[in-house]
């Protein structure tokens, strides 16, 4: 049980500007919490404890909290908590170096409060913790000296070093909920406000927004803002920045978490990643690559204007050159675009399965229109995959191209979880074309992420064309000497990081190919050929 000795501090501050109860940049007039520490009659001192103090100024009421403004002549009281021997006949309150102004205060002792402590809920790694209706598991906790990402021009760089730490979430609750940030009275909704990094001095430290964020897209996490369904585990990832060197690390709540906890973080090297490439002169021909179903979106908006022309020009002179240069000829290739008269939700299959001809299909491809008024049938073009797809070998992708969100009452999210349910080896990949709409973009990543597939955001016609050549590779799998799928990737798609140590890779293609003893070291790329032929 910590001890604690609380002080409320009345400070009156007679100044023309509006002041801060913060921690203070040098050009703002400012009260800051490390002015202050208590000295002991043996001259010991010690300083404000900032968890306690943060905990308890959230309990009390007509106390100004931390970050809030103090108008100009006004009195604010503030609360400090020190953590001290027990037993003291008198304290000082004095001055650190850091305040502006030097004090020494003598502090009468009062009877001790007694303050409530909640129970801390200690756990190791990969040991479940209740935080509310979900529980929580960190599996895996890596330091890093900076975090390298495709989709980011240059690395993420911390101050210090970063710590993630990897957790697997399963809503134990009745009712979905959010991952996000959680208003009050809301939905069961999980927040990153709910944790913070802790080292062995009990200095703690926040999830880093920024680089959190942009690692959080990584394909296999829960995206942002989307739904945890219950009973369902789901793998997200937290970014801390920290001071290099910390041998000893807690992964702690915060104040606003349902159920205060404490994790043994056991740190692990840096990952290392896996790129797997064709080889130079493998086969175009049919019978190595896995059965695909293109699904084309038709509609009305895509007559709208970019770059000069048409949305569906566009598309189709991607497409031409995607089936004529790109998807070796024989490969099993469907095709699926949407109704052809007005206000229709119809949803049509312009070619079966059949292996490709790429001048016939490229003919089909140049014959396609959008129709004014035709709607977007989202899930009702998933819906009839299987259906589509019905007599394909091995493995199987479908890449949906589409501007825009679902306008026919259909449930997209639940046609890709039947798919994805069936024991076949499908992928559903999604590419945005043109779409502004970052909320729609998140909703497609937690589609492609449903559908164990990936997300490509293709703003105009060049990244359309790298989106779908990437999208229409084949998958691999990476796992581990149990034979425990630990993550998946594209041929000729971007690095896939991993835990150094030795992996298998099955690339999925109309056959599996299987590439053994795979050696990744920490910190390195490790590229592999795969030949095709």
């Amino acid at each position: 049980m910590r001890l604690a000795r609380v002080w409320y501090v009345p400070k009156a501050l007679p100044r023309l500007a509006v002041a801060e109860y913060d921690y203070c940049p040098p050009e703002i007039a400012c009260v800051n919490p490390l002015w202050f520490e208590v000295v002991a009659e043996s001259g010991a001192a010690f300083p404000v404890d900032e968890l306690v103090r943060a905990a308890f100024e959230s309990s009390q009421e007509q106390v100004l909290t931390f970050g809030n403004e103090i108008p100009p002549g006004a009195a604010a009281r503030i609360v400090l908590v020190f953590d001290v021997p027990a037993g003291g006949a008198s304290r000082t309150l004095r001055s650190t170096d850091q305040a502006s102004v030097p004090f020494s205060l003598p502090i009468p002792i009062s009877a001790p409060v007694a303050v409530p402590e909640e129970t801390v809920f200690e756990a190791e790694m990969n040991q479940f913790v209740p935080a509310g209706d979900i529980d929580l598991a960190a599996t895996r906790a890596e330091v890093r000296t900076a975090i390298d990402l495709p989709s980011q021009p240059a690395p993420f760089v911390p101050q210090g070093e970063y710590i993630v730490v990897y957790l697997t979430l399963t809503n134990a609750g009745g009712v979905a909920a959010e991952y996000d940030i959680c208003p009050p009275g809301g939905p069961l909704c999980l927040s990153q406000l709910w944790f913070q990094l802790s080292d062995a001095e009990y200095n703690a430290y926040p999830v880093e927004p920024i680089a959190w964020s942009a690692f959080s897209l990584k394909p296999g996490f829960l995206p942002f803002g989307s739904e945890l369904r219950p009973g369902s585990p789901e793998s997200v990832a937290l970014v801390f920045d920290v001071p290099a060197g910390g041998a000893e690390w807690w992964l702690d709540s915060t104040a606003d978490a349902p159920q205060q906890f404490s994790i043994r973080l056991q740190l692990s090297a840096a990952p290392g990643a896996i790129q797997v490439v064709r080889a130079a002169g493998g086969s175009e021909a049919g019978g190595a690559e896995p059965a695909i179903e293109l699904i084309l979106d038709t509609s009305g908006s895509m007559l709208e204007s970019l770059e000069g022309q048409r949305r569906i020009d566009i598309a189709k002179d991607v497409l031409g050159q995607l089936v004529a240069e790109t998807i070796p000829s024989g490969t099993s290739l469907a095709l699926r675009v949407f109704g052809d008269t007005p206000d229709s939700c119809e949803t049509l299959l312009a070619v079966p399965l059949q292996p490709l001809d790429p001048g016939a299909m490229s003919g089909t491809i140049a014959s396609l229109e959008s129709i004014d008024g035709v709607k977007t049938p989202i899930g009702a073009s998933l819906e009839r995959v299987a259906e589509d797809l019905q007599g394909a070998t091995g493995a199987r992708i479908v890449v949906l191209v589409t501007d825009g969100e679902e306008t026919c009452g259909g449930d997209p999210a639940a046609a890709i979880r039947a798919l994805a349910g069936q024991s076949i080896d499908l992928r559903v990949n999604i590419v945005g074309f043109a779409v502004a709409d970052e909320a729609l973009k998140a909703q497609f990543r937690e589609w492609a992420f449903l559908g164990n597939g990936q997300y490509f955001d293709a703003a105009g016609s060049a990244d359309l064309g790298q989106a779908i050549a990437a999208a229409v590779q084949p998958p691999f799998r990476i796992l581990d000497a149990a034979g425990t799928e630990v993550a998946s990737g594209l041929v000729n798609g971007e690095p896939i990081e991993v835990p150094a140590g030795a992996y298998t890779l099955q690339v999925l293609s109309a056959e599996t190919f299987t590439i053994a003893n795979v050696v990744v070291d920490s910190g390195a790329r490790v590229e592999m050929p795969w030949d095709d032929r």
